[in-house]
């Protein structure tokens, strides 16, 4: 067998060295080019840790290169679902969506914008809508006041009172002051009838010399009109004034229409224009809320933009859909853990492959002999040095 096999290698003194174990045990080297050598010399095998003093840094010889203990012999972050990284890439405005168990992937951020909430459409509370609720009363109900009362709900009193069917009727056939007057007067007065006439004009033209008594009919008003000596007057019941607030007399058809157009046992309701009890403006434009004005009162206002952004860590907003699938990706109880740089060596399992060495040991290891091969003895040797004669 060769000398790469490390076994059955001729010493000088004559036997063989069966080496199951590696020659070249040093587990210290002063610069890259001897741990290097190493592998040239076939001296080393996977988990061979070797410390170089030109760079201060361990070594564990991987099979095919060496590795720093702090990069590849020590830690290895799991890559199991809950511990994967943030992936690389993505753009402004892209967050991070959901692509398998515990992975995630740059995608574009959706609209979580929400408006001001209408009448079909679910949204924010306006400002608008903010002042209306604080000015509604606590167990304020939604009543409506109705256009007509029944008359039976309404309070008469001394100035207000009712009255029938039966009883306006009653009153049509009785005579009214006037007309009482006028019957007397028509008793107490000697009546001279003419013939009528078609207009009140007509009277003077036809009788113009007319003496106290004489009565004449006008035809197009069918108002009678007797001269009193001096001048003509009406004197016919048709002839009595329409009616007015400081005046007894006729109704007029107006007056007649609008008393047509009352429910029956209406009263002179006035709403009241109490805090609480006033109407919506009118006027405003389109965009515009009611806002207040005064106790009870409101006037049209420009509205107030209510749009939430997404919350940052300055500022409070909605929850953005990157936050939500952040928080959904979170464990239960997680804990904002950060893996230190560095372990003490007593939280590191060993195995066959990764030992460690007391510091005796490492002493004991730096002051072995160092050996030497060759066919030929050296000219000089190191001291405290062995020489090994392949034959």
């Amino acid at each position: 067998m060769g000398f790469k096999d490390k076994k059955g290698i001729t010493v000088a003194s004559g036997f063989k060295l069966q080496a199951a174990a590696l020659l070249d045990a040093r587990g210290q080297v002063k610069t890259i080019a001897e741990r290097d050598e190493l592998v040239t010399l076939n001296a080393v095998t996977p988990g061979l840790r070797v410390y170089v003093e030109e760079t201060k840094t361990s070594y564990v010889y991987n099979g095919s290169g060496w590795d720093e203990l702090t990069k590849g012999a020590g830690y290895t972050h799991p890559n199991t679902p809950g511990n994967k990284h943030i992936p690389a890439g993505g753009v402004s405005g892209q967050v991070l969506g959901w692509s398998a168990d515990g992975q995630a992937k740059w995608v574009e951020d959706k609209d979580t914008t929400y408006n001001p909430a209408t009448t079909g459409t679910n949204g924010l509370m306006s400002a608008a809508d903010k002042t209306k609720l604080d000015g509604i009363a606590e167990g304020a109900n939604n009543y409506s006041h109705p256009k007509t009362h029944a008359a039976t709900m309404i309070v008469q009193d001394a100035e207000h009172r009712f009255v029938s069917d039966v009883d306006k009727q009653g009153w049509s056939d009785k005579y009214t002051k006037n007309e009482v007057d006028n019957k007397l007067s028509a008793l107490e007065t000697k009546l001279d009838w003419k013939e009528a006439v078609k207009t009140f004009a007509d009277i003077a033209k036809t009788y113009p010399n007319p003496e106290d008594g004489w009565t004449v009919n006008v035809k197009d008003d069918d108002v009678t009109y007797r001269y009193t000596g001096n001048k003509w007057v009406a004197i016919s019941a048709n002839s009595i004034p329409l009616a007015t607030k400081d005046l007894d007399g006729r109704m007029s058809k107006s007056d007649k229409a609008k008393l047509d157009g009352i429910a029956a046992g209406a009263n002179n309701y006035t709403h009241p224009d109490t805090s609480g009890n006033k109407h919506i403006p009118a006027g405003g434009a389109s965009g515009q809320v009611l806002g207040w004005s005064a106790d009870g009162q409101a006037k049209w206002v420009e509205d107030k933009d209510t749009t939430y952004s997404p919350a940052t860590t300055a500022t409070n907003g909605l929850m953005s859909a990157a936050d939500k699938a952040k928080l959904d990706g979170v464990a239960e109880g997680a804990n904002n853990y950060t893996h230190p740089e560095h372990h003490p060596a007593t939280v590191i399992t060993e195995d066959d492959n990764h030992q460690f060495v007391t510091k005796a040991q490492k002493e004991a290891i730096d002051n072995m002999p160092s050996i030497g091969f060759g066919r030929e003895y050296p000219q000089e040797a190191a001291p405290n040095s062995l020489f090994f004669l392949i034959g």
